[in-house]
């Protein structure tokens, strides 16, 4: 069982709160399976089971709605409750009665709770959501990769806290003034950008919404000419996220410069040359145009 949080194009509250919720789930399954807890007290276990099926938290998974809502033509900040490998999903199997029942207790548990509190948590509480969000952005700024990209990393690891935090401040804004104290303190640990090599600016066709590559549509199919699997990302296991990612950043603002060192502070180093190939490749193929 698994929890991915939203893409790091989309930093938002809803990965620290539904964080929270999935944490009160594994302990109450853990207090369960060492005989310390009663099973429901968590929603957790029905009677029956044989075990505790743990899980973890991890990035985005492509493939899914995750990927489509959360891409720049919806914006939908999103996180992901998915079990692999689901062996029946998609086929005359993937029925209730296959189901587990109690990854679905911790599914309707943790997506309510993170509803609710997104949607009614009382104003006395979110300073509450503000701290823990803002624990996520400092721990954010302490774990910044080492390595080539090393200020890069701490860089967008401080952005991306910055816009989470702001997203509390929309939520909640009586948290406005303590959150902008909190924006402050994050962007003065900021390093500064560096000056950008490729200065051309992508602007994405309007005419596309989503991502091109999801389920079983691929965009550059359709055009004859045009294959992805030539460039350089397509050779990456990460290719396909930075990819999608990188269309997503496309926003008339950011050079190619600019997403390039986006993605190499949020995901991982990238070369420049492989995200001016991709760009060169969206424009042959009228997905994005360089702005004059």
């Amino acid at each position: 069982f698994h929890l991915s949080r939203t893409a790091e194009s989309l930093p938002h509250a809803a990965n620290a709160i539904a964080a929270r919720w999935f944490d009160e789930v594994v302990r109450a399954s853990a207090r369960y399976a060492e005989g310390r807890g009663e099973a429901y007290a968590g929603f957790v276990w029905p009677p029956g089971a044989r075990g505790p099926l743990l899980g973890d938290v991890r990035g985005i998974d492509m493939g899914s709605d995750h990927e489509v809502f959360e891409a720049a033509g919806f914006r939908v900040p999103m996180v992901y409750y998915h079990d692999y490998p689901d062996v029946t999903i998609h086929t005359q199997k993937d029925q209730p009665e296959n189901l587990d029942v109690s990854k679905l207790g911790r599914v309707a548990y943790i997506g309510a709770g993170t509803v609710w509190t997104l949607a009614a948590l009382p104003d006395s509480e979110a300073p509450r959501v503000r701290a823990e969000v803002l624990a996520g952005a400092e721990e954010g700024l302490a774990r910044a990769r080492a390595g080539p990209d090393a200020e890069l990393a701490r860089r967008e690891a401080a952005a991306c806290g910055i816009e989470a935090l702001e997203s509390v401040a929309r939520l909640w804004p009586s948290t406005g003034s303590a959150i902008a104290a909190d924006v402050e303190r994050l962007r003065a640990a900021m390093p500064p950008p560096p000056p950008p090599a490729d200065r051309r600016v992508p602007v994405r066709n309007p005419g596309i919404q989503g991502p091109l590559n999801v389920y079983y549509y691929d965009y550059f199919a359709d055009i004859p000419g045009a294959d992805f699997s030539k460039i350089a990302l397509a050779s990456r296991e990460d290719g396909d996220v930075l990819a999608y990612e990188a269309l997503n950043l496309a926003d008339g603002v950011r050079s190619v410069s600019e997403i390039r060192d986006v993605l190499s502070g949020r995901y991982a180093t990238v070369p420049l040359s492989a995200i001016a190939d991709y760009f060169d490749l969206l424009v042959r193929t009228r997905a994005v145009s360089y702005r004059p």
